[in-house]
């Protein structure tokens, strides 16, 4: 009986090394080094949320996705292709955004897709989204995963900002809610630190905290609306 277990022991070993060789072999096979593979940087669940609550003198914001490519850096510039996913959209293309051709440089493996969105007065009552997926084309190949797509929403209401990231939670500004957001741009009239130095955030941060601690010390419990009570920051001075 032992001996038997052996032999289906080894038999068994055997069968995982030639299941895991054929599948490497498949891999091998698949990305073929003759081809560009590209895909988005960031995985899809990294979506980019944009509201032009925080840019409220425009009507239109060009968001940049990043999008890389594996293999030989091209020598003439390539275009690829991107299809909108209309079953999991909300937005409409032509309305809510536009997309225009878009093609991968040469001489780099990383390279910018621009997508235009346009303010409509139905953002104000809800969040649009928009999905995003590359495709095969006669000069790049797309390899099924979690980068072969990409999602973007928008809306003209009140949301987190890309730039309140976990530095600013940390470091500046602490947990987002909306009430916090709209003192914070009350206070310092800034709406977007994306581009602000530490220096800067730091400043900005500092002013509304001073602020918060001068309504406390008058008493103030309640500000346009909002309840001053619980919002915090914890960037020190």
């Amino acid at each position: 009986l032992m001996i038997e277990c052996r032999v289906m022991n080894k038999i068994y070993v055997i069968f995982l090394v030639l299941v895991f060789f054929s599948c490497s072999e498949e891999n091998i096979m698949r990305y073929n080094a003759s081809e560009n593979y590209i895909r988005f940087t960031n995985a899809y669940w990294d979506s980019v949320r944009v509201s032009f609550v925080n840019y409220p003198t425009e009507n239109s914001f060009e968001v940049k996705l990043p999008v890389e490519i594996t293999g030989s850096v091209l020598a003439s510039a390539l275009d690829y292709e991107v299809v909108v996913d209309k079953d999991a959209s909300t937005g409409i293309e032509g309305t809510h955004f536009s997309l225009e051709r878009v093609t991968f440089g040469a001489g780099v493996f990383s390279d910018t897709l621009r997508m235009k969105l346009n303010r409509t007065a139905d953002m104000k009552e809800g969040e649009f989204r928009i999905v995003l997926r590359l495709k095969d084309n006669e000069n790049f190949t797309v390899i099924p995963s979690d980068y072969d797509y990409a999602i973007v929403r928008v809306s003209d209401k009140m949301s987190q900002p890309d730039w309140w990231n976990r530095g600013i939670v940390n470091d500046y500004l602490g947990a987002y809610s909306d009430d916090k957001y709209t003192l914070f741009i009350i206070v310092t009239k800034q709406t977007d630190l994306s581009e602000a130095s530490p220096a800067e955030k730091r400043a900005y941060a500092l002013q509304f905290k001073y602020w918060l601690e001068d309504q406390e010390k008058a008493g103030v419990t309640e500000y346009n609306g909002i309840k001053l009570a619980g919002i915090a920051v914890p960037v020190r001075g």
